[in-house]
């Protein structure tokens, strides 16, 4: 309302000022009469009457001018905010996964000590190895100066993961002006696809993890396969902010409508992925699922960690049937990918076999849609330890 109240008075100011032009112009057609017709130039002339005019006309110009740039530009802002309150809707269809081994020990308490605290020196490369002992990539932590960047008591966990990897998905699939909000966001990483109330704990919590990793600088040197020359291979390096984003806020009739963020390019580990051919695909309506009475189970952030591990775990199987990839996922690995050590061992017996019933429940989801042909729940003695998949 007060933004209307400011636009009217321009208008209005506006208005006057043209008036007033008009009757400038009038006042010095007056005295170019006088000047033709009864010879009173010097007399004119001398009362500095013709600068005053024309000063005034400059004056009032200049005023339009920047009253008229002050109404294009709100009306500009008025559209932007028109055109987001549609794509605010706009949902991605699919996931975007990044190379597993990167993404999980980034976004994993329990491993991501890539991240020193304090000093470090600013050159210095932490190797990120695969289980042969590998190189896969390295790690250059600083940010500002010499500083690590991940505080003490904020590290990047699965729940950042999540929100990772659903501005991944807004930024693939999303709408052209690569705008989203915390709305947008918790839609993508839960498979919603529907406008749906998000409440404002969830919002917080998700700006939150975002505003964490926009201040997390990560440099990757790694190698990329060269089609050319196998016995070269391409030496490759990134460096940038988790996500680079810039704050972006829309108003429409002077009414906030729109506050979120606009992605201004690929994030970093989507970029790495794609240089290495390593990024998978996940369809959202395998993000859905029914229990045993055909309810369909709500999405909580527990269970959407779990559903994206689980299947970027088999499409990885997918892909490398002939290798010695283990068909094998440990009950144990799948929880960590929610909590870390210490959690689990607090779980109680129900939460344990609450989330072991799911793993088994989404395994049979993924079954019927032809994803795997079929598990089987190892136990050991009287536990349950892991599931076998058949491929």
């Amino acid at each position: 309302m007060e933004e209307n109240k400011k636009l009217e008075d321009i208008q209005m100011q506006i208005e006057r000022l043209s008036k007033e032009h008009e009757d400038l112009v009038k006042r010095r057609n007056e005295l170019l009469f006088k000047i033709n017709n009864e010879g009173l130039t010097e007399e004119i002339a001398n009362s500095k009457e013709f600068e005053d005019i024309e000063e005034a006309e400059r004056l009032i110009k200049d005023t339009i001018k920047q009253g008229i740039k002050i109404i294009l530009l709100e009306q500009k802002k008025e559209a932007e905010g028109k055109e987001l309150e549609q794509i605010k809707n706009k949902q991605a269809s699919n996931l975007y996964l990044p190379n597993a081994h990167m993404i999980n020990r980034i976004f994993d308490p329990n491993t991501n000590t890539l991240f020193p605290y304090g000093e470090i020196e600013k050159d210095r490369f932490i190797p990120f190895l695969d289980k042969a002992g590998n190189v896969l990539a390295e790690f250059n932590a600083q940010a500002e100066g010499n500083k690590a960047i991940v505080y003490a008591d904020c590290d990047l966990n699965p729940y950042d993961k999540e929100v990772y990897i659903g501005i991944n998905s807004l930024f693939m699939e999303g709408n052209d002006s690569k705008f989203i909000d915390a709305c947008m966001v918790y839609r993508a990483m839960h498979g919603i696809q529907t406008p749906t109330k998000v409440s404002k704990k969830n919002q917080e919590k998700i700006i939150a993890s975002i505003e964490k990793m926009r201040h997390v600088f990560l440099r990757l040197k790694y190698e990329i396969k060269n089609e050319e020359d196998k016995n070269n291979p391409i030496k490759a390096e990134v460096n940038g902010y988790l996500l680079t984003l810039k704050g972006h806020e829309a108003n429409v009739n002077g009414q906030k409508i729109a506050e979120g963020y606009k992605i201004l390019s690929q994030p970093i580990l989507m970029e790495y992925s794609f240089d290495i051919k390593q990024i998978i695909k996940m369809p959202l309506e395998l993000l859905s699922i029914t229990d045993k009475t055909g309810k369909t189970l709500k999405n909580t952030d527990e269970r959407t960690a779990i559903k994206t591990y689980l299947f970027k775990r088999i499409e990885v199987m997918n892909h490398d049937k002939k290798s010695k990839q283990s068909k094998v996922i440990l009950y144990q690995t799948v929880m960590e990918q929610v909590y870390t050590t210490s959690e689990i061992k607090e779980l109680s017996k129900k939460k344990n076999k609450e989330i072991k019933d799911f793993i088994l429940n989404y395994l049979e989801k993924l079954k019927t849609e032809k994803v795997i042909k079929d598990f089987e729940e190892i136990k050991e003695g009287n536990e349950r330890k892991k599931v076998k998949i058949k491929l």
